[in-house]
């Protein structure tokens, strides 16, 4: 076990309980400090001195939980859009559109966010659908992976005054025989949106605190977000405020991005760029077409601009970059260029977002090049697989290669990319390892991880690739835990349901179940 000097004052005893320190080692107490560090782990002997003792009744404990890839300001805007995640139809949408927009008031404009073409078999909405249902109203509907939209014709003329739209690189307004479909892909996506009256920081700003809640509640001690550079202000002040719970940001927009220095609660570590879009709505960069006819993607950066933009990115006193990259030919040309960055000043190692596809030949590249990290969201396949079977059947055994990076070398950071899927990380954990719902057969089985790989995709690799004092049961580390109601490594191994039931993050409770 591990041991070391804490304050005299103030220790406080975690015990009676089945902390996982490693599949090796395994311990019943964790001591931890007044400055909620640990300064001690190892057996009921270490509560003897202590000034507290908090007996968690046998229950499961580990680190404490990281999501590494979410978006503060997409769960804050989540409260105030309509949500069609669950509509099975183009008739089930339109109907939610017609009641939602016949609620608002005139002039308003409805924005939704959710819908997925694949769950009813194809099929794409429409401006002239979202006309009908909304009675001439402005309609901004994202899609479930947020890579495009659907807008109606009031929407569209709202945003633009009646003028042809312009396609912007990186990004398409679709048109059939010359006249706009509604359908707006990638970084025309955003455009529009900009376009547009949004929330103001505030009305976003106020959600804050039941989102924070909301992931304690789930087992999680920090996150990494996917930030514009507006909305870090207001994120940093409510965090170091609260003190509960920890983020670090990668920036989405500006030419460059930048670090702050090492705080407990909030840093801003570095740049995130998009190579290409995502299934969902076919942008996903492919070395080969997509098998239902829609074309091979849409690059957001052209293959031979890449370069130049990941070096500005990664610039001096820049930090780390995360390059999102979905299709394989995105990860194969975006692997290219991370590889030959050189370490950032802090250590925060550069990623790889996403990585839905790749090539073996790719995994091997990216298990040589040093210091490079593949930041994966498991819990994506759960609703993706039916859509990989159909856009790249020849290619669904690459689809989430996550066990192949895994022995190439790579550490693997877990995540959600919520709000477009759910942050909770027993749900990713169980993704990671199951490769399907609950009842569902595994899919593509060869590349499931271990339950410890799991846990350690939530805790040990995000810690180390960002060099941070967390993720481990060991002296002088933070003293975050998150506890369940059962041992989460048999649970995973043996397809068992389990629960979070406890949060503390630098030990104090933000979260207690029993």
């Amino acid at each position: 076990m591990t041991a070391g000097a804490g304050s005299l004052r103030g220790l406080i005893a975690w015990t009676d309980a089945h902390w996982l320190v490693s599949p090796a080692e395994a311990a019943t107490t964790v001591l931890t400090d007044a400055d909620g560090r640990i300064c001690a782990v190892g057996g009921d002997e270490l509560a003897d001195g202590a000034d507290r003792v908090e007996r968690l009744g046998g229950r499961f404990g580990s680190a404490g939980l990281w999501d590494s890839h979410l978006h503060w300001m997409g769960l804050a805007e989540q409260a105030s859009r309509l949500d069609v995640t669950a509509v099975g139809s183009l008739a089930d949408l339109y109907a939610k559109v017609a009641e939602a927009a016949a609620a608002l008031p005139p002039g308003e404009v409805l924005v939704g966010a959710g819908w997925n073409q694949n769950r009813w078999g194809g099929g794409w909405p429409d401006r002239a659908g979202l006309d009908r249902a909304a009675r001439g109203r402005p309609v901004v509907l994202w899609a479930r992976d947020h890579h495009g939209l659907v807008a109606s014709s009031a929407a569209l003329e709202m945003a633009w005054g009646g003028a042809d739209p312009v396609d912007p690189p990186g990004g398409r307004y679709e048109r059939c025989q010359g006249q706009l479909t509604g359908l707006v892909r990638e970084t025309a996506a955003n455009d529009l949106a900009a376009r547009l009256p949004s929330l103001p920081i505030g009305a976003l700003q106020a959600q804050l605190p039941a989102i924070a809640e909301r992931l304690s509640r789930l087992g999680l001690v920090g996150a990494t977000g996917m930030e514009p550079g507006r909305w870090l202000s207001p994120l940093e002040a409510f965090l170091t405020e609260r003190q509960a719970f920890r983020t670090q940001v990668f920036v989405t927009d500006g030419e460059a991005g930048f670090t702050s220095p090492p705080a407990p609660w909030f840093r801003v570590v570095g740049a995130k760029r998009f190579a290409d879009g995502a299934l969902g709505t076919r942008t996903a960069a492919l070395s080969a077409p997509y098998a239902d006819g829609t074309g091979s993607g849409v690059w957001r950066i052209a293959p031979e601009e890449l370069a130049a933009v990941v070096a500005r990115a990664a610039a001096e006193g820049c930090g780390a970059v995360a390059v999102h990259a979905i299709g394989d030919a995105a990860a194969a040309a975006v692997l290219r260029h991370l590889a030959g960055l050189p370490r950032t000043h802090s250590g925060v190692a550069h990623r790889l977002e996403h990585a839905q596809l790749m090539d073996p030949e790719a995994v091997a590249q990216m298990g040589r090049a040093e210091g490079l990290v593949a930041s994966v969201q498991p819990v994506h396949l759960l609703e993706d697989r039916a859509a990989m079977d159909q856009a790249w059947p020849d290619r669904a055994g690459w689809s989430f290669p996550h066990a192949s990076l895994a022995r190439a070398g790579v550490p693997l950071l877990l995540g959600s990319d919520a709000p477009i899927e759910t942050p909770d990380p027993v749900v990713g954990m169980q993704a990671a390892v199951w490769r399907a719902r609950d009842g569902e057969v595994p899919w593509q089985p060869q590349e499931a991880l271990t339950p410890w790989q799991a846990l350690d995709g939530y805790t040990r690799h995000p810690a180390a690739a960002d060099q941070r004092q967390g993720g481990r049961l060991a002296a002088g580390g933070w003293a975050d835990f998150t506890l369940y109601d059962r041992d989460p490594i048999q649970a995973l191994a043996h397809r068992q349901p389990f629960a979070v039931v406890g949060t503390v993050v630098a030990g104090r409770w933000v979260h207690r179940a029993f």
